[in-house]
């Protein structure tokens, strides 16, 4: 069994988990267990994995594990019925509550009009239901699994922040207690877990030694090792190096792995916990310059191997040029400093001025609220406004590239720059700066797209422009990024994976 750990699978997703499900797919292609492994408490876990169709076979969730409830049995029944649950408190009050609803909630009411209960609701199912003092403070929360159990109750303290949580299983009985303190740094965080299994009660410091000990529980299959690849590096290493059992473990190293970004730089701290911790078995990275370059840095113990994380497991429609916008320019990417968006803003203020009726689509999910508002305001400041349109997150790649011209890529480091593979497989050729890593190793300079030097605005926007008054060549490069996308077909892929699973 290979298992690929994160913390777990929401509703947005960065490439890094994108990567993940495309690897889950490789991995039934050529007939090997694996599954995406979590351990953070997600009460949308299950829905988010609809949207990301992602099999239940496929994924396996801590909580899930020690609350039953990794599948739900086929007759069972939910819980979370809205009018059911107005009817039981009703009666649990002699009809003493006075009944307010709407389509978010239902509210409940004693006879001096203080509220005492709320239903949360998304149409005729709840999400939670919360208990109020006679004070009208939030007390408690109880929490529906997507799925229809109640899976947690939430108490708070008297700061209003939470002291303490309960874990039920399908059946309703307590799985785990979690309680919350004041910790050394003055923060308030979780300090003793209580795991109740098969009637015996374990106690663990933390959340990682709670995964720690998950990670051993499923660490033999068939009487079989299994591997354990880390994604998300940063949240699963500490518990996967907490483990008692002996696992094979390697990492799968995203994105850059300097904090200057550049091949001589200081290593990460993440990386340089993981390379003293003894216990590694590997890296495997996504592209052959950061392989050659992280073998440099490391002991000869640790190998390196390159494996690509892009899959393009079908082909969308491409539509001709004369048959999309003529002034659609698109850049994907979360708002984040790394994704650089600033530097695209500026290579498109010089194209706009050069032909007016440009338009810009930034494509991503906000996750640093004040860069947003810088980022406005450098479209004001650069007289953009009309002319950029920030777009919101979603999952409709048709939405996205289908109908653009080109693809901008500003990031100042990536690990492979999977919107680039996306853009090729519509037709959609790619200007983008030298970033490490990935862009050069996709993009081929000058038949698919263009690599400019890192930071060159004025050089993507003269590139830019440069495509934009060629039809020709702009059907030439399209052709050509769509031939190239082949070489990361579903079949493709699993012979490359194959050839790695010898290896290690």
């Amino acid at each position: 069994m290979y298992y690929f750990l994160t913390h777990t699978i929401n509703d947005k997703l960065a490439g890094l988990e994108i990567a993940m499900i495309n690897r889950l797919k490789i991995f039934r292609e050529m007939d090997v267990p694996a599954k995406i492994v979590t351990f953070h408490f997600n009460r949308q876990l299950h829905e988010n994995m609809k949207h990301w169709s992602i099999p239940e076979s496929d994924m396996l969730s801590m909580f899930d594990f020690f609350q039953n409830a990794v599948s739900l049995p086929t007759d069972f029944e939910m819980q979370n019925d809205v009018e059911q649950i107005t009817a039981r408190l009703i009666e649990e009050h002699d009809g003493e509550l006075d009944v307010q609803a709407n389509d978010r909630a239902v509210s409940f009411l004693d006879r001096q009009r203080q509220l005492k209960a709320r239903i949360n609701r998304n149409g005729n199912l709840a999400t939670s239901i919360e208990w109020f003092d006679r004070n009208g403070n939030l007390v408690r929360r109880d929490g529906f699994d997507t799925r229809g159990f109640l899976s947690i109750a939430t108490f708070f303290g008297q700061d209003g922040g939470v002291a303490h949580e309960v874990m039920y299983d399908i059946a309703g009985n307590e799985v785990i207690n979690s309680y919350y303190h004041e910790q050394a740094n003055g923060e308030i965080g979780n300090t003793l877990l209580i795991l109740k299994q098969n009637d015996v009660e374990m106690m663990f410091s933390d959340l990682d030694h709670l995964a720690a000990y998950f990670y051993d529980q499923i660490s033999i299959v068939n009487g079989e090792q299994s591997t354990f690849i880390a994604d998300r590096s940063y949240l699963v290493d500490k518990p996967l190096f907490l483990m008692k059992n002996t696992v094979k473990k390697y990492e799968f190293w995203h994105n850059t792995f300097t904090t200057d970004y550049s091949p001589e730089g200081p290593l990460v701290p993440v990386m340089e916990n993981e390379i003293n911790s003894g216990q590694l078995n590997g890296y495997l990275v996504p592209t052959r310059a950061a392989a050659v370059d992280l073998e440099k840095r490391l002991p000869a113990s640790i190998p390196v191997h390159n494996i690509s994380v892009a899959l393009n497991d079908e082909m969308p429609t491409v539509l001709p040029f004369e048959q999309r916008d003529p002034d659609k320019i698109i850049l994907v990417a979360r708002i984040e400093e790394q994704k650089n968006i600033s530097d695209a803003l500026k290579a498109f203020k010089i194209m706009r001025d050069q032909r007016s009726t440009l338009k810009l689509y930034v494509y991503g999910y906000i996750l640093d609220i004040k860069l947003n508002e810088r980022l406005q305001d450098q479209v004001r400041d650069l007289g953009l406004e009309g002319s950029v349109i920030f777009k919101a997150y979603t999952l409709s790649k048709d939405e996205i590239y289908q109908n653009a011209q080109l693809l901008l890529l500003t990031s100042r480091n990536e690990g492979w720059g999977m919107v680039i593979n996306e853009a090729f497989t519509y037709g959609v050729p790619v200007v983008s700066y030298d970033t490490k890593y990935g862009p050069s190793e996709v993009v081929t300079d000058n038949q698919d797209g263009y690599i400019v030097e890192q930071g060159d605005y004025q050089a993507m926007a003269s590139k830019s422009l440069e495509l934009l008054a060629d039809d020709e060549k702009r059907v030439d490069f399209a052709r050509f990024g769509v031939d190239a996308m082949r070489a990361f077909d579903l079949k493709a892929s699993a012979e490359r994976w194959k050839a790695l699973l010898e290896k290690i």
